[in-house]
């Protein structure tokens, strides 16, 4: 469990500075497992130099799950269905924001394919309009929807292995259909290069909004020494044309140190898109960071 409460509050009893997240598992390689997971963010909590996708929330994430252990005349090692759940309560007043439900069942093969099929049952609770982009948005309310979210991995021990992956169905209103295909390529013990695509045909046919987005990006790692290495992110969206791109450079001596230098840049590659004109670049940043991890001495 963690807690983070802000020092100035005047009330220290009061929840609402507070971040807490808990978590209860159970690991077993053959038959029943579960976790249940428990968060909390009050109304006051500030990351500092964190951040937080949500806020002002509680969240449940419980999951079952059972996996069989294949026999040897099997073209399956291993294979598992699972149930999982996960439920966000508005802070305050406890009023449903998202609630998800998805059963799947996950393989992999003697040969080292992987994979994982299931449907999606989905409520989404909207108290303020959610912009996709400038021309598309979905409008407060409440929304029901299925889909189904499918993952194949081609083998993993190859020098070459691409990952599949696919969402689509009900969305919101509307319906969408989101295919993506990401190789990665080991050229050796040194350098590692990979690729992402996504496309995403999102439609809302009761307000004629239509939205045809491309996501695409390349990553490279390359490793100096054991210690010293060097990573690289460019992705460009369509969407809201703009090239994002991500540097960083790990130093780390010995286990449990670690120095980071990270640059991150966004371009954007339509000024004319907004009036006033967006700038070249609204973003650039350099963050150095450093971990070190103390031992206990006995």
């Amino acid at each position: 469990a963690q807690v983070v409460q802000d020092s100035a509050e005047n009330n220290p009893l009061s929840l609402d500075p507070t971040r807490i997240m808990v978590n209860w598992e159970r690991r077993k390689q053959e038959g029943w497992s579960y976790s249940a997971g428990f968060s909390y963010s009050g109304t006051a909590f500030d990351p500092g130099i964190g951040f937080e996708m949500l806020e002002d929330f509680i969240a449940t994430a419980p999951r079952l799950q059972y996996t069989w252990i294949s026999p040897d005349e099997s073209w399956l090692q291993s294979h598992y269905i699972q149930v999982f759940n996960y439920t966000f309560l508005r802070v305050p007043g406890n009023d449903l924001m998202i609630m998800g439900l998805s059963p799947s069942w996950f393989f992999s093969s003697k040969n080292n394919w992987m994979g994982s099929i299931g449907p999606v049952y989905r409520i989404d609770q909207l108290d303020e309009e959610f912009e996709i982009t400038d021309e598309v948005s979905v409008p407060v309310g409440r929304y029901e929807y299925v889909g189904a979210e499918l993952m194949l991995q081609t083998q993993g021990t190859k020098a070459f292995f691409t990952t599949f992956q696919f969402e689509g169905g009900g969305y919101f209103d509307g319906y969408r259909v989101s295919p993506s295909l990401e190789p990665q390529w080991n050229l050796g013990a040194s350098v590692e290069l990979g690729g992402l695509y996504r496309f995403d045909h999102i439609q809302f046919p009761d307000r004629n909004q239509t939205l045809n987005n491309h996501i695409a990006g390349l990553r490279a790692l390359y490793m100096f020494s054991t210690r010293l290495s060097l990573s690289a992110f460019i992705q460009y969206n369509t969407a809201i044309s703009k090239v994002l791109s991500n540097f960083r450079l790990r130093y780390n001596p010995k286990e449990g140190t670690d120095l980071y230098i990270v640059f991150n840049e966004g371009r954007n590659t339509w000024l004319e898109r907004e009036l006033p004109h967006l700038p070249p670049f609204d973003q650039r940043n350099i963050t150095l960071k450093f971990t070190y991890t103390f031992e206990a001495q006995r």
